[in-house]
């Protein structure tokens, strides 16, 4: 009989690898969460201020066998903030590996505060499963929404899906975020995204510019 490639996965589809993912595709652009987008905080302001995160994308910077580099980047009322990300494969008994352990290296505390497993991948969109280890060890308890208290009893978990060069998800994409993720749905995404994307762009070339002339 004919060979099944040992990279393949079930019914002969490409086996799901998170390391293929950060070496294929070097911009990713959070389309919808089940995590809120808008927080509020009072500790250091006396009065209310609410933060709201939009245009957020993941951007990696260099990529090895065992572990992604990564920046993970987005507008907070209109500041951009740019955090660096590291992600630490998780090997797999067989197969390419498809989860992480993720650590924030922009912050005091460098240990893994989350782990992201590749749910669903195709040419334009992709669905990352979250898993908490902060909710684990029972942190933030007074922040801890139904949805995550929910999360334990149904089985469907916080994801996040990207999409590729602005372009929409689509059906097949739509259905396993529906099928597999918590039904609170958050959009970061907006058409001015792409937009804000380019303006950068060419404020990077003026920049460059500039310098070749001093």
């Amino acid at each position: 009989g004919e060979k099944i490639s040992k990279k393949q996965g079930t019914r002969g589809k490409p086996a799901l690898n998170i390391r293929k993912l950060f070496n294929e595709t070097h911009r990713l652009w959070l389309y919808q969460q089940t995590e809120p987008i808008v927080f509020t905080y009072n500790e250091w302001t006396g009065a209310p201020v609410e933060f709201v995160q939009k245009c957020i994308f993941i951007e990696t910077i260099n990529v090895s066998k065992t572990e992604v580099h990564y920046w993970k980047q987005m507008d907070v009322n209109g500041d951009l903030v740019k955090i660096h990300l590291l992600g630490e494969f998780i090997t797999e008994k067989k197969g390419p590996p498809k989860s992480m352990n993720v650590s924030d290296l922009s912050g005091n505390d460098t240990t893994p505060f989350e782990r992201v497993t590749l749910g669903y991948r195709d040419k334009n969109c992709t669905v990352f499963l979250l898993h908490s280890y902060d909710e684990e060890k029972g942190e933030d308890t007074k922040t801890k929404t139904t949805s995550d208290i929910s999360s334990r009893t149904s089985g469907l978990s916080h994801c996040e899906m990207y999409i590729r060069k602005h372009r929409l998800p689509g059906k097949k994409c739509q259905t396993f975020y529906e099928t597999r993720c918590l039904q609170d749905t958050y959009k970061p995404y907006e058409n001015s995204c792409a937009d804000m994307a380019k303006k950068r762009k060419s404020a990077k070339k003026v920049k460059k510019i500039n310098k070749r002339c001093l």
